[in-house]
């Protein structure tokens, strides 16, 4: 048993995937022979162990051995690595389901009936910790373009995300005890906080587009946030609102050359076709700016 345990201990979450097959064909084959291992309850205690390792090989492989911390190292690979050790967790499971139904199909073979709960409740628990890490890691990274936007009355939001992540990873929690409670309460302060963020960017963007006279303008501002990406649901809607808008400008625009085109309001001291033809030049860099074609 020893030969298909030390893999437990000498790989990573990624090469141990390779081994469960040989792994848990080894414990039915101690559990049909052995005189110690012949009981559900010490079959499920050896599996137990097993799960235990694999947990402290996951710790040690997100943390590389004690060499990386959990908020500094790169977003990419830190995420890769938590999905690796969930990935271990689902791999072990379907090779035990594997070996279970494969007994059960057999009438005159011992059945794995073991507490599934027990062996694998505590790794199960440990992969939706890493879940929720890789959750906090991804709000993180999102909202991490604020601050390289220049989008005015971003400040006060920037200064909200950097106080909510500083609070969170400065203080001294072991993220990876999936027993301490207090690490999913932080969880869900920063959680929280995040969603006052998302609702402070969209009531800016709703602001400044109250606040805008013109549709150019508007899709200016529209295209600022879209480049942002974290206001995306509200994107559309904005574009329509500059549509209205550009539709009442034309419709003013219309109105006014009806109402000057036979009279138009020539300046003073300037002869009359020259008056009308600076008029027209005029009216027609005015529409341009709005984005209406002058033939």
């Amino acid at each position: 048993m020893e030969e298909y345990c030390e893999p437990l201990y000498r790989r990573d979450p990624v090469t141990m995937v390779d081994c469960l097959p040989k792994l848990i064909n080894a414990v039915r084959l101690i559990y049909g022979v052995s005189t110690y291992y012949n009981t559900a309850e010490n079959i499920t205690s050896l599996l137990v162990k097993i799960t235990n390792q694999m947990i402290l090989a996951c710790r040690a492989y997100i943390f590389d051995r004690g060499r990386r911390d959990m908020w500094t190292k790169p977003f990419a690979d830190t995420v890769r690595r938590l999905i690796d050790c969930c990935r271990l967790n689902e791999a072990y499971q379907e090779n035990f389901h594997r070996v279970k139904e494969e007994l059960d199909r057999r009438p005159d073979s011992r059945k794995f009936d073991f507490s599934e709960i027990y062996i694998f409740g505590k790794f199960n628990i440990f992969c939706r910790r890493l879940q929720a890490i890789r959750d906090v890691l991804e709000q993180t990274e999102h909202y991490a373009q604020m601050q390289t936007s220049n989008i005015e009355g971003l400040a006060p939001l920037i200064g909200q995300y950097t106080t909510a992540v500083t609070q969170l990873t400065k203080k001294p929690l072991n993220v990876l005890d999936q027993r301490d409670t207090e690490v999913d309460e932080e969880f869900e302060l920063f959680f929280e906080r995040m969603k006052a963020i998302q609702t402070g960017l969209e009531e800016l963007f709703a602001s400044k587009l109250d606040l805008i006279p013109s549709a150019q303008m508007a899709i200016q501002v529209i295209q600022q946030f879209d480049q942002l990406r974290l206001v995306e649901s509200a994107i559309e809607p904005g574009y329509f609102r500059a549509l209205i808008q550009f539709s009442k400008e034309i419709d003013q625009v219309a109105r006014e050359y009806k109402k000057h085109k036979d009279q138009p309001a020539i300046p003073w001291d300037m002869p009359p076709v020259a008056g009308s033809v600076q008029v027209s030049m005029a009216q027609a860099i005015g529409a341009y700016r709005r984005g209406i074609l002058v033939p």
